[in-house]
């Protein structure tokens, strides 16, 4: 697909030949090389990067191109102006955020909430002071909140607001990173209206920080599949962390990021440092935790038991799960 834009400014020079030496042609001498290269520039950005006339791209400084410019594409004429990626970021931050103020939550509203707001004064497992498996450093992150707040529910509700603002912005990556411009503005517009996700946000849970650090986790793994070599230790340290937060994120997507690191690095040694690292981050809060609660039986015995009851019925599991998935999509 040739630009119209570069063709015309190519022939430019041989068209205005004969114009009679003066201010006006000493200025565009001047210019248009650069609005050439910036021509050439645009028409290299690949089709992911065009977003109805918008381009996620810092404005080019010039003194005489025009703010807004139209380009001609086989597809029609569309009006682009430039928009620092960084203003969309933070317009879908901000927006998440503001858009959770009205509905907060006055108080502890949720039985998880009450297990956290307890640990953020007397961690012990055993009491469910939080539940198992314990989540640390949620816990330890709920406490640096409470000390600007003072308040054990907005501190939790700070971390709950914080986690959807980066659960929003990962979105937007990873699905501009697989599918495009287009599909990733709607995928975060599409999590940041999603009725639960909003609901969680407004609340003292960790739900929101799991929604955040599974993105972020498979944002590192969609980079290790498309050769991103030098993040296999960095991912490796990623979901060894993310574990401390919420041990499912490293469960569930454990799997997926062994087969990113196995597409992603040839070298045994490295799959093997990676994988250490992993198992070093689960076990440098895991022992301790455990050996907190009673011992490492006692630990699992009380995070089994929060798992729904193996007796029940494939229909009722069944039942439930089409529940949980209406509620889902449904409104709160």
């Amino acid at each position: 697909m040739v630009c119209v834009t570069c063709s015309a400014l190519a022939r430019a020079p041989a068209d205005r030949r004969r114009a009679p030496c003066g201010p006006a042609r000493r200025a565009r001498r001047q210019i248009r090389p650069a609005v050439r290269r910036t021509a050439r520039r645009r028409c290299a950005r690949s089709p992911d990067q065009r977003l109805w006339g918008v381009v996620l791209s810092p404005p080019t400084r010039l003194t005489r191109e025009p703010s807004r410019s139209v380009v001609r594409y086989a597809d029609g004429v569309v009006s682009r102006v430039t928009i620092p990626t960084s203003a969309i970021l933070a317009l879908l931050a901000g927006a998440t955020v503001l858009s959770r103020l009205p509905f907060l939550t006055p108080r502890l509203a949720h039985w998880d909430a009450v297990n956290y707001a307890l640990g953020l004064h007397d961690f012990n497992v055993a009491a469910h002071q939080p539940h198992p498996p314990g989540s640390p450093y949620f816990i330890l992150l709920g406490r640096a909140a409470l000390a600007i707040t003072g308040d054990d529910n907005s501190a939790l509700i700070l971390v709950s607001l914080i986690a959807s603002a980066g659960a929003v912005i990962g979105e937007y990556a990873l699905a501009r990173m697989v599918f495009g411009t287009r599909a990733a503005l709607l995928s975060a517009l599409v999590l940041m209206t999603q009725p639960v996700f909003w609901g969680y946000g407004t609340m003292a849970t960790s739900w929101t920080l799991l929604a955040c650090l599974a993105i972020a986790t498979g944002l590192a793994c969609a980079a290790l599949l498309r050769g991103r070599r030098s993040l296999v230790i960095p991912s490796a340290v990623l979901l060894g962390i993310a574990s401390g937060f919420r041990l499912d994120v490293t469960v569930f997507l454990g799997p997926l990021w062994l087969f990113a690191v196995w597409r992603a690095e040839p070298d045994p040694r490295r799959r093997l440092i990676a994988i250490g690292l992993v198992t070093g981050g689960v076990l440098v809060w895991l022992v301790p935790v455990a050996i907190d609660a009673g011992g490492l039986s006692a630990w699992s015995e009380r995070t089994l038991a929060l798992l729904p009851s193996t007796n029940a019925s494939s229909a009722a599991l069944a039942r439930q799960l089409a529940a949980n998935t209406a509620i889902s999509f449904g409104t709160l």
